[in-house]
Parts: structure tokens; C-alpha cells; sequence
């Protein structure tokens, strides 16, 4: 069982190296980690290429989602994590979904959950959590999994039988996946935290809070059908 750890990178010079690091440095090494240049203007490409392990994709500017598929396209492994540029990987984040995935091979994806860290790395308060015994479609439905994509480990079949991301589902394009593959596979949450999830003016919930609440309205309503 492997993972192929996908970066999608536009412009993330300025974190990049860190979050390359942690993804080599996992104490269940992965057996790809791909950075997807997605046009980038700064020395991001630079910063990736400076790792002999990390095999560098560089392309022009697509957006998130189909940099993404991109880097699902180019993946060999069996699980996927797709982990943003501003993000660390925790060491044992791997270790911690690999076993998750065997034990419920029913699963599209499993997850866990994210600690958050300021522009610096520095860690923030961390929001009280209770333990999920019951995730599922309509759990992520109520908008309970509603993590950081890298929180995340998923199986690549079901992932391609979807068809990945949806550019379309722009700026909600993880909300639209999580409901299209709970659909497709069950879910598991594994409990435990995986990811430093970095918090600043950057992210993209924090540009424009308004217009991300009208597209999980959208993103919600194509689940109409489902939801019956």
C-alpha cells in the first residue's frame, strides 16, 4: 500500500520548502510526492526542483482543481493526499491513514483533523473537536467534514470514477468533492491530527467569507436529489 503525496502550487514560494519537507519526512514515507506548478510567477518551481525526490510538473495557469487532477493523473500509488503549499504534514500523518484506508476498504477516504498555525508556523488555539464514530454523506452533508483537503487520505479508484475536482465548484470545489465521493464510497474519520493547517490573509475563506457561504449554497443544492 502507497501514497502519493499531491502539491498543487501556484505561487507558494514562500512555504513551499516546508511543506515539501514534511512530506519526505513522514515516518511512512510516501512513495511520490509530485509538486504542480500551476504557472506560477515567483521561484516556486525553483524551490521544488532543489528536492531530487520530488517530481516537478509545471504547466500553465489552470486553477486549483485541475492542477489537482493534474497531479492525480501523474500519481502511481494507490492513496492519494492532496496537500496544500501553505500546509505541514504532521510526521506520522501517513502512518496514520494508510492503516485507516485497510481497515475499511468500503472507503472512499478517510480523515482526521487539522491544528491551526499562523503566518510564521506558530501554533494557534486549536477548536474543541468530539469524537466522530459516524462519518458519512449526510454527517458531510451538515458540513461536519469540512477539513483542509491534506486532512484527507483517499483511494484513487473511486476518486477517478468521479472524475475528480470540479473546477465549476469554485471556491467550494473540496465541499462538492467530499458530497460527490460520499456518494460514490463510504467515509471514515480516523480521529486524529494530521495536518497544520497555516492561517493568513491568503487563504481563500478569509478573502471573501460572503462569496464562499454562497457557493456551499450552490455546492448544497446540486445534492438535492441526493439528499431525498
Amino acid at each position: 500500500m502507497s501514497v502519493t503525496v499531491i502539491i498543487p502550487c501556484y505561487n507558494g514560494g514562500p512555504f513551499l520548502r516546508e511543506s515539501t519537507e514534511s512530506a519526505l519526512r513522514q515516518t511512512a514515507p510516501p512513495a511520490q510526492v509530485i509538486v504542480i506548478d500551476d504557472g506560477s510567477t515567483d521561484d516556486s518551481a525553483s524551490v521544488a526542483a532543489a528536492f531530487p525526490e520530488v517530481t516537478l510538473v509545471r504547466q500553465t495557469n489552470h486553477g486549483l482543481s485541475l492542477t489537482r487532477n493534474r497531479g492525480l493523473a501523474e500519481a502511481t500509488a494507490e492513496f492519494v493526499v492532496f496537500q496544500d503549499p501553505n500546509d505541514r504534514l504532521l510526521p506520522h500523518a501517513l502512518e496514520t491513514g494508510l492503516p485507516a484506508l485497510r481497515e475499511h476498504p468500503e472507503c472512499g477516504f478517510v480523515y482526521g483533523f487539522h491544528r491551526p498555525i499562523d503566518f510564521e508556523g506558530r501554533a494557534l488555539p486549536e477548536p474543541k473537536r468530539r469524537f466522530v464514530d459516524d462519518a458519512s454523506y449526510l454527517r458531510t452533508l451538515e458540513g461536519d467534514t469540512l477539513v483542509p483537503p491534506g486532512c484527507a487520505m483517499f483511494r484513487r479508484a473511486p476518486v477517478e470514477k468521479i472524475g475528480g475536482l470540479r473546477h465549476e465548484a469554485f471556491p467550494t470545489e473540496d465541499y462538492d468533492f467530499y458530497l460527490r465521493l460520499g456518494r460514490e464510497a463510504g467515509i471514515h474519520c480516523h480521529n486524529r491530527t494530521v495536518v497544520e493547517y497555516r492561517q493568513h490573509a491568503g487563504n481563500i475563506s478569509s478573502k471573501s467569507p460572503s462569496r464562499g457561504l454562497r457557493a456551499a449554497h450552490r455546492t448544497l443544492e446540486t445534492q438535492r436529489e441526493h439528499a431525498r
